[in-house]
């Protein structure tokens, strides 16, 4: 909308510059037009002249030019172009009479010219009188049409102002209204949004209780497949963990039945090896030294025996306090579900109350951290039992690498020819890279016993003694066996 101030300003700006423009012409051209320079005139003098001739210049005198100053006295003429000018042939007139007669027509023709300098004077005087009388006209003039010209601009100013006053009182009232109108269509929309709020919280919250009911009935639902999804795990791993005792147990019933072939081979052998009796002494001595490796053995096996009694036992009695501690569990969601269908009976009863509302948010908080607590106990006791297992693994995974171990650096000592003259107990470091299949890939001296001999002769029973013995279908076992760093002593026998 345009300000009312602004709607006449326009026009009587513009007429106040075209009527300014106006005057600042007159005046420019009543300067230039006072400030005309006259036309000077010229008159030539001739010293015979017949008296018709002479009196030719008063009827041929012009009248004084409009806006001329009077001209400047004509000049005298020379001697020089008196003498100059032709005389006119005539006849002689005697002397004496031609001098006065030339004095008369020289006195009359100064006459003359100071006549004619007095009118040119006085027309110069009534032309400066008329000029001054014009300007002064002129001055009044412009003076009658300035006042003229602020009298219609005060005019113009206080009609404009009256309008714009008039323009602004109805532009105050119009906004006013329209205050007024925006007002009441804002008030009339604040109270229809009030409804829609009341209404939508309405819905809210019966939403609210809608989703809270399919909550309730969604958590029993999820404790129910939790508590048989769990039952489920437990069985699973019972069953998982006997059949892996059990395959445990065939291993090492198998193994030892290995062992128990092996050491029959080796004393089938050692006795059809009594030909000599030097023969006889090595034979009696490694019948000993196998001899002490089996009750070695069988004492490793019978403490391996135990141990896994003892942990089979231990298991029971923890399988049979996690049973306990389920049933007290399964006691306790009882009571739980019976006081969820009873808060949610009262909740029916008493949903208008506000503070039964706050009273059933603040149980299922409750509830809630009850659950969580819960939940964390079990992740807890699922992650001890995993590190537990973990270790039992780990342990049995020692066991298992230091057996075998033990059974490589039998076989390499065995296949070891110490040289002869041996004496002390020198010590060999060997880093020995093996294959899946027991292959020996590499091997390397790692830190040398101080006798060549003695190192070469166990460098060629390490390479003697392959394929060495490593655990079958087991790569994770493996990785400890990829590269072994074994120490070989001699011991005299």
């Amino acid at each position: 909308m345009q300000d009312p101030r602004e709607r006449g300003r326009l026009r009587a700006l513009l007429l106040a510059t075209v009527i300014h423009s106006l005057f600042f012409g007159l005046l420019l051209f009543g300067v230039s037009w006072q400030n005309k320079q006259p036309e000077p005139v010229e008159v030539e003098l001739w010293d015979e002249i017949s008296m018709s001739q002479a009196a030719a210049p008063e009827a041929a005198v012009p009248p004084p030019p409009a806006r001329a100053k009077p001209p400047p006295p004509a000049a005298k003429p020379s001697a020089a172009e008196i003498k100059t000018k032709p005389e006119p042939k005539s006849k002689e007139p005697p002397a004496k009479a031609e001098k006065p007669r030339l004095d008369t027509e020289t006195k009359k023709l100064k006459d003359e010219l100071a006549n004619e300098r007095r009118k040119q004077e006085q027309a110069a005087a009534d032309y400066a009188r008329q000029r001054k009388e014009e300007d002064a006209s002129l001055r009044r003039h412009y003076e009658q049409e300035k006042k003229k010209l602020e009298l219609a601009q005060d005019l113009a100013r206080k009609e404009h102002d009256a309008e714009r006053e008039k323009l602004l009182q109805q532009a105050e009232l119009a906004l006013e209204q329209k205050r007024k109108a925006e007002e009441e269509k804002q008030k009339a929309e604040e109270e229809k949004k009030r409804l829609a709020d009341e209404k939508e919280k309405a819905e809210v919250e019966k939403r609210r209780l809608q989703e809270e009911r399919k909550r309730a009935e969604e958590e029993k639902k999820e404790e129910k497949r939790n508590a048989e999804e769990e039952k489920r795990k437990v069985e699973e791993e019972r069953k998982r963990e006997r059949e892996e005792d059990k395959k445990r147990a065939q291993e090492e019933r198998k193994k030892a039945d290995e062992e128990k072939k092996r050491l029959v081979e080796e004393k089938n052998k050692a006795e059809s090896e009594k030909q000599s009796i030097e023969e006889e002494r090595k034979r009696e001595k490694e019948k000993e030294d196998e001899k002490k490796l089996t009750r070695e053995e069988l004492e490793k096996l019978e403490k391996v025996a135990k141990l896994r009694r003892e942990e089979e036992e231990k298991r029971k009695d923890e399988d049979q306090k996690e049973q306990e501690k389920k049933l007290g569990e399964e006691k306790n969601k009882e009571e739980a579900k019976k006081k969820l269908e009873e808060e949610k009976h009262a909740a029916e009863e008493k949903r208008k109350e506000d503070e039964r509302k706050k009273q059933e948010d603040e149980k299922r908080v409750a509830e809630e951290k009850r659950k969580q607590d819960e939940q964390r106990a079990a992740k807890e006791r699922a992650a001890k039992e995993g590190a537990e297992r973990a270790r039992q693994q780990s342990e049995a995974a020692k066991r298992l690498k230091d057996e075998y171990i033990a059974k490589i650096k039998a076989k390499i000592e065995q296949n070891t020819s110490a040289p002869e003259g041996m004496s002390g107990n020198p010590r060999a470091e060997f880093t020995i890279v093996l294959l899946p299949t027991g292959e020996v890939l590499s091997v390397k001296l790692v830190k040398s016993s101080g006798n060549t001999a003695y190192d070469d002769a166990v460098e060629r029973g390490i390479f003697k003694s392959a394929p060495l013995p490593v655990p079958p279908n087991n790569p994770e076992l493996f990785r400890e066996f990829r590269v072994l760093r074994l120490p070989f002593t001699y011991v005299r026998r």
